[in-house]
């Protein structure tokens, strides 16, 4: 992303730009309300108590979104504390146990606090349960364990879950403790305290287990309800790795079981709801965004209609435009997102910044244009590169023509990708290509070399004699195009080395390459654009090691005469023609 954007200028209007962050929306863009019900149902519901709840999606599928959708539901209730936490951002040197324990009863704290008519005596029964875990005793206690590589002391137990001798140190006591203050007459105005768990899927394996250790023997107690939103595959996977490394077996699935006694799963976006999403992303910005999440819900029954037609007249016209590209990206970014919501976005950030860097370079194309060529660049790299080869060849328009009618052997990805709106064989696409290319760092042609094509250049200009061996079998499998393709990509990285070790192997792929006329044409045409002065004296020879083509003997002819070659240059090239 840094590339496209670090050269825009002052008055690019990047700043402008439609940009979304990553940050869960406090508007419900996804259509997650019928989950966050569902789940607001059960962890308020008095029979489950206490409860536990799994919000279970991959990565960028929605889970913050739920929580903090459910957040909002929960909040204005005076009936209920609620707490957010992310063990991810516990500091490493801490025990997760303690600090998960500290927040669900510093939250309590706060709000008993801020209540005049909370006794005293009610807050310093609290204080002492604080007290019974010390987040600097637990810092100092994990930095023991790991200095001495020991288990730590009871002693040491002790001192972190007690403030005298008398206490009981173990988790049941603490646990007990707890409970007993939950169910005291003085908190019988609050019904539940919800705890809301996120981002425990990036934690690190110890935390993971302890934090739901935690849950499970220290905290769950009547008037205690936990959502807990995760992969679960990524959760199940950490506690494996945990328990395999404590020696117990490693059924990871059951022990989660245990803990979360209901799941719910966030399901990917259907290709109707992602259409949805994405034009909700499109006009977040509008004022009577609130509106439009209205009106496409109250819309989704009934006879089925176009986004456009079914938000007729509550966005403006100006914007029906985004509309349009969303409409068309859909059904693709669908397939290949596999409705994730978080990679949609990232698509249609990248679109928004590729369409304003593309203005400020000059390329003029209508924005769906520019949509549509960047799903081909960003999906399907492989055909994008086959489209650079297309214009360095000097047939893009042509060959999209024949695309978008239907003709020629094409993957069935590519075919579709054709038949979208709008039609670009009428459009001049090379600036739109280069730029591609350039932000890639790279040039049209060496865009355009296929993966495996690149793995063999790569293997022919290298030091090591067994892989140019290697290379120059794979070679022989090619066809006169592929080889063509090849010879031109090394000629062109031959013109842009600067170092005489790296010209003189890339020589040499050649040399080893040029086994016909033709193939040898090509890059001798290549390299006539080099600037005779770059040419360093080992090239001449190792031009002519394997093959000695009249089209490389020409060039190297050319070369010993002329005189803005350098002299070590030229000399090479006359005892290369000599030895030839």
């Amino acid at each position: 992303m840094e590339e496209m954007t670090k050269d825009l200028p002052p008055n690019s209007g990047f700043a402008e730009l439609p940009l979304r962050d990553d940050n869960p929306s406090t508007l419900d863009l996804l259509g997650f309300e019928d989950i966050v019900e569902a789940v607001e149902g059960t962890v308020t519901r008095e029979q489950l108590n206490p409860i536990t709840v799994g919000v279970n999606a991959p990565w960028g599928g929605g889970k913050t979104t739920v929580l903090e959708l459910l957040l909002r539901h929960l909040e204005g209730r005076e009936d209920l504390i609620v707490v957010f936490v992310s063990p991810w951002e516990y500091d490493r040197t801490a025990d997760p146990k303690a600090a998960l324990i500290d927040s669900v009863l510093s939250r309590l704290q706060a709000v008993l606090e801020k209540e005049r008519s909370t006794k005293q005596e009610v807050l310093d029964k609290l204080k002492s349960l604080r007290d019974r875990v010390k987040l600097t005793k637990a810092i100092k206690l994990a930095a023991t364990s790991a200095l001495t590589a020991s288990l730590p002391k009871i002693s040491d137990l002790t001192d972190l879950f007690s403030d005298d001798n008398e206490s009981d140190p173990t988790l049941q006591g603490f646990r007990d403790q707890f409970a007993d203050f939950m169910g005291r007459e003085e908190l019988s105005s609050i019904k539940r305290v919800i705890v809301l768990v996120d981002d425990l899927d990036r934690s690190l394996p110890d935390t993971v287990v302890e934090t739901l250790e935690a849950i499970k023997l220290f905290l769950s107690v009547k008037k205690m309800a936990f959502v807990i939103a995760a992969d679960e595959d990524n959760v199940a996977r950490a506690i494996g790795q945990r328990l395999a490394s404590t020696g117990q077996p490693t059924r990871a699935r059951e022990y989660l079981e245990k803990i979360v006694h209901i799941p719910f799963t966030v399901p990917a976006l259907s290709r109707d709801r992602a259409e949805e999403y994405l034009v909700l992303l499109m006009l977040a910005d509008v004022e009577n965004i609130t509106d439009v999440i209205s009106m496409i819900k109250d819309s989704r029954t009934g006879e089925r209609r176009s986004l456009a037609s079914r938000l007729d007249g509550v966005v403006d016209e100006s914007r029906r435009s985004d509309i349009a590209v969303a409409e068309r990206l859909a059904p693709v970014l669908h397939r290949q997102t596999q409705g994730n919501p978080r990679r949609l976005k990232r698509f249609l950030n990248a679109y928004w910044l590729r369409t304003s860097f593309a203005r400020t370079r000059g390329v003029e194309l209508e924005p769906d244009a520019v949509a549509k060529l960047m799903l081909v660049e960003l999906l399907y790299p492989d055909m994008f590169a086959q489209m650079l080869g297309w214009l360095s060849a000097g047939v893009l328009n042509e060959k999209v023509a024949g695309l978008e009618r239907g003709e020629g052997e094409h993957a069935q990805q590519f075919r579709e990708w054709a038949q979208l709106e709008p039609a670009l064989a009428e459009i001049d696409l090379a600036p739109y290509m280069l730029l591609a290319a350039s932000l890639r760092g790279e040039t049209v042609e060496e865009a355009a070399l296929p993966p495996e094509l690149r793995e063999i250049a790569e293997q022919l200009a290298s030091d090591a004699e067994l892989i140019q061996k290697k290379a120059l079998r794979a070679t022989g499998k090619l066809g006169a195009p592929e080889k063509a393709i090849l010879a031109r990509h090394l000629a062109n990285q031959l013109r842009h080395q600067r170092t005489p070790d790296r010209q003189k192997l890339l020589a040499l792929a050649l040399s080893a390459l040029a086994e016909d006329s033709a193939l040898a044409s090509t890059a001798a045409e290549e390299l006539r654009h080099m600037d005779s002065r770059e040419i360093l004296a080992p090239v001449p020879l190792a031009l002519i090691v394997h093959n000695k083509p009249d089209e490389f003997l020409t060039l190297i002819r050319e070369w010993a005469e002329d005189e803005d070659a350098p002299t070590p240059t030229r000399r090479a090239a006359s005892e290369a023609l000599a030895g030839a």
